[in-house]
């Protein structure tokens, strides 16, 4: 009448982390602060290196990605890379190939000076606005 499976307790453990580990690879978390003359975007990226991130700005949409696997760092390509870790025998794995992506609407930005630098797991853009002083929209009304 009733099939008894048994409850697998450290199994539902093992996937519950391996969902929060791998969502948390995807997340790409950032700040954007208004300094005026210009937006500084400060983005976590921990764990990458310079060379595995791109930045690139295409109808005033400016795309981050960054991709980065722990073994095999000298494979050439990202399907490479991830092929790398596939075909092992690996019992257990922690380390794994990830991904990121995110874009963001630029406007009112001068792309061509947009400058990034990368330091100790933070991307830090500085994006100059086009006319800093038609930005601020802010205006008194008097009140009659």
């Amino acid at each position: 009448m009733f099939d008894l499976v048994p409850f697998d307790f450290d199994g539902m453990m093992r996937s519950m982390d391996k969902l929060f580990r791998d969502y948390s690879m995807q997340d790409m978390r950032m700040d954007v602060e208004d300094l005026g003359d210009k937006y500084e975007m400060t983005v976590e990226l921990p764990g990458m290196k310079k060379e595995d991130i791109s930045l690139r700005v295409k109808d005033n949409i400016l795309t981050i990605k960054a991709s980065h696997t722990s073994a095999s760092q000298n494979s050439p390509d990202e399907e490479s890379r991830e092929t790398a870790l596939t075909d092992r025998n690996f019992i257990h794995q922690e380390r794994s190939y990830r991904s990121m992506e995110r874009s963001f609407n630029v406007e009112g930005v001068l792309v061509d000076q947009i400058r990034a630098k990368y330091e100790d797991g933070l991307l830090i853009v500085d994006m100059p606005k086009e006319n800093p002083a038609a930005q601020d929209n802010t205006y008194e009304v008097n009140i009659d």
